[in-house]
């Protein structure tokens, strides 16, 4: 008896001991099977989807450039071919084209031949090294920062091609434009002449012209930075937020985002003024939600409250929270904004602005997009 229950308890221990073993081997193959993570594919459609929505956007931007490499802006009800042209061409750099390399290389090289070619190259004095068109006389010193913006990341992507010679010396003469063209106060103006006028805007794309241009290689004058850098922190409001310039009160969520980005760009990321700024962002951004505004996609003014351009400020939303300490404030704030305007995306790729036209909108909107992949130099953190 003793030997039969001994023989049983044996075959008990096996039989657990085999029991065991199983158990152990199916929770390893449990381990090593992926764990499905809803937010984790959800975040994947969503990246995938916005991809996508990218390359649309560039190919519309390509099949509609005009022969001689400009953007159309036909159906703009302003036309800034010189800006327009210039902000396309930074969206397929964006992209991931390079001058005839890429999806879109051809059409980047093309624009970018002709913002060399529309490039002031007369002797150093006003206004040499404007870039700008006789059919445009909206862009003005605007599209002249955009389009030295542009020149410079092209020529940082090819500069020892035939290409890159031509650009080298348009950007150098583009450059030496807008340091000749700072005002008293540090400001600039529309034009490009140095005077007693100045704005906020205009300096924002300056400044930014000139962070490029010194990262491409140029030898850049720092004190025309640092007085235009001190011009924008100057136009502070006590609310944080920032002026249309010196001595005019009004300011918004677009010029502020602006300041904040190009005061990154020329090295400050963390000080009061750059705290403040941020501070007014996300109160204004968290009414317009309370409000039922489409942050900056009011396209439809509500009791009279719109956003005047909200490309604009956009992209510059992207810039000034893709530079912040704090990550959440880009990742909160881009994966909402993103979610809008992927539903705004036409058919074609396209997306619509009536005082500019499509291929504004559309290169906006392609940064935007674009922005954290960090393929362009001025949108690496």
């Amino acid at each position: 008896m003793r030997r039969a229950r001994a023989a049983h308890a044996l075959v008990a221990l096996v039989a657990l001991a085999s029991l065991a073993r199983a158990e152990r081997a199916d929770a390893g193959a449990r381990a090593q099977q992926p764990v499905l993570d809803t937010r984790t594919t959800a975040a994947e459609r969503e990246d995938t989807a916005a991809r996508a929505a990218l390359q649309r956007a560039l190919a519309f931007l390509a099949s509609t450039r005009e022969a001689d490499g400009a953007l159309p802006v036909a159906d703009a009800r302003i036309g800034a071919s010189v800006a327009v042209t210039a902000l396309a061409a930074l969206a397929w750099m964006a992209g991931g084209n390079t001058p005839e390399r890429g999806p879109q290389g051809h059409a980047l090289a093309a624009a970018v031949d002709w913002l060399a070619a529309h490039t002031d190259m007369s002797e150093p004095t006003m206004p040499s090294g404007y870039v700008s068109s006789s059919s445009d006389l909206v862009s003005r010193m605007h599209g002249h920062g955009f389009a030295t913006l542009a020149l410079a990341q092209a020529w940082t992507m090819s500069p020892a091609t035939a290409r890159g010679k031509q650009v080298a010396s348009a950007l150098e003469a583009a450059t030496r434009c807008i340091e000749r063209s700072q005002g008293v106060e540090g400001g600039l103006w529309y034009q490009p002449a140095k005077g007693l006028s100045h704005e906020g805007s205009i300096t924002i794309a300056a400044v930014q012209a000139l962070r490029a241009a010194r990262d491409a290689g140029l030898k850049v004058d720092t004190l025309v930075i640092a007085r235009a850098t001190d011009y924008v922190a100057r136009s502070q409001k006590e609310d944080g937020s920032f002026r249309y310039a010196l001595g005019d009160d009004h300011s918004s969520v677009a010029l502020t985002a602006a300041a904040i980005s190009t005061l990154n760009a020329a090295g400050t990321y963390d000080n009061r003024v750059i705290r403040n700024g941020y501070d007014y962002l996300v109160r204004e951004l968290a009414a317009r939600e309370k409000d039922g505004l489409w942050g900056a996609q009011a396209a439809d003014p509500k009791d009279g409250q719109h956003v005047s351009c909200p490309f604009y400020e956009r992209i510059y939303l992207a810039q000034a929270f893709w530079q912040a300490q704090d990550r959440s404030l880009f990742s909160t704030w881009y994966a909402r904004e993103r979610e809008r305007v992927l539903t705004l995306q036409e058919q074609d790729g396209s997306w619509k602005d009536e005082r500019y036209g499509k291929s504004y909108a559309t290169a906006m909107n392609a940064l935007f997009l674009a922005l954290p992949e960090g393929l362009l130099p001025i949108f690496q953190r």
